[in-house]
């Protein structure tokens, strides 16, 4: 077991394990590396298959972006100052949003940060549930106090016969538990555990929603000899 997941698993119980659970992250993490601390338990398939029954989470990095930077007086009513979807991170998400239907995945709570990214990704994917703003997803390097934050929303269990969407930033996906950040899009599935942190089983890329609805390929048939 690798000493970031042992800091995590503690994370109910001694605070302290915080700063070592963030410090490896950081090291863990990096878009040179594209590696996580925690390893998937499950396949993208075996994922959609188990999001069809409910009770798990999903933490959603928003969808594609343009190149645009925030501005200092960042006004989130005016998605204008904001870094928002480019044309590919709207198709992104209604592409995943289609995908998930397809799939009859049922979708119940539906959290995003206040940056029209993220409002955005989650308004074109989950287009007939309310989404509702969360002040602790607004994104940004925040720390322990974030993560901590965040974990508590992925141990949240929704309701039954339901999942829970998340659409964040980089730094909640960091912060929560040193998670894959790249690309934009990505989403990582987690189970809610009766007591501690929930139960990490996955991601799915933003380009696999497709092929997870459309099933897997038929077996070529062969001539005969």
């Amino acid at each position: 077991m690798s000493p970031l997941l042992r800091a995590e698993r503690s994370l109910a119980y001694d605070p302290r394990a915080v700063v070592l659970a963030l410090t490896l992250a950081a090291t863990l993490v990096s878009p040179a590396t594209a590696q996580q601390a925690l390893e998937p338990q499950m396949s993208p398939p075996e994922i959609a298959e188990a999001l069809r029954a409910g009770g798990y989470v999903l933490l959603i990095r928003h969808a594609a972006t343009t190149g645009q930077v925030d501005a200092d007086g960042i006004d989130f009513a005016d998605c204008a100052t904001q870094r928002d979807l480019s044309e590919l991170g709207e198709r992104q998400s209604r592409e995943m949003g289609d995908a998930i239907r397809a799939l009859e995945i049922p979708i119940g709570k539906v959290l995003s940060s206040p940056y029209c990214r993220c409002t955005r990704t989650a308004e074109l994917a989950f287009s007939e549930a309310e989404v509702s703003i969360s002040e602790i997803l607004r994104g940004g390097l925040a720390g322990d106090d974030q993560g901590a934050k965040v974990r508590q929303m992925l141990a949240t269990k929704p309701a039954a016969g339901t999942n829970t969407v998340i659409v964040s930033h980089t730094g909640a996906l960091l912060y929560s538990f040193g998670l894959q950040s790249n690309p934009e899009g990505i989403a990582h599935v987690f189970q809610p555990a009766p007591y501690g942190p929930a139960r990490y089983l996955g991601l799915v890329l933003p380009d696999r929603w497709q092929a997870l609805a459309e099933g897997p390929s038929p077996s070529p048939t062969l001539a005969p000899h």
